[in-house]
């Protein structure tokens, strides 16, 4: 449902240097140090492995990059790392990605 929202938001808009390409975060179709910006939101509470899915996405980015990462309150991963799961990921994306 998602591609399609965002094909259909691309097309109205009349954007066309964009790519849609459907994928898990465990097994990411790109190289290393390829973006300068990646934004992750509702993904990561919905895989088996969410530290995985962290690296995959840091490896992404390119150095001065951003990553935007969004999980959702209710329910399942969150539910798990509402005490020293938050903290598991934050030593993880500080190991693993570059800050400005």
């Amino acid at each position: 449902q998602g591609l399609k929202v965002a094909k259909d938001f691309a097309k109205k808009n009349k954007i066309k240097n964009v790519k849609f390409i459907k994928s898990s975060v465990l097994n990411l179709p790109f190289k290393e140090n390829t973006f300068d910006f990646v934004f992750c939101k509702g993904v990561l509470h919905h895989t088996d492995n969410p530290l995985a899915g962290m690296d995959n996405l840091c490896s992404l980015l390119d150095e001065g990059s951003v990553l935007v990462l969004a999980v959702a309150e209710q329910d399942g991963w969150y539910r798990r790392f509402e005490n020293n799961g938050w903290r598991l990921i934050a030593d993880r994306v500080s190991q693993t990605c570059s800050f400005l």
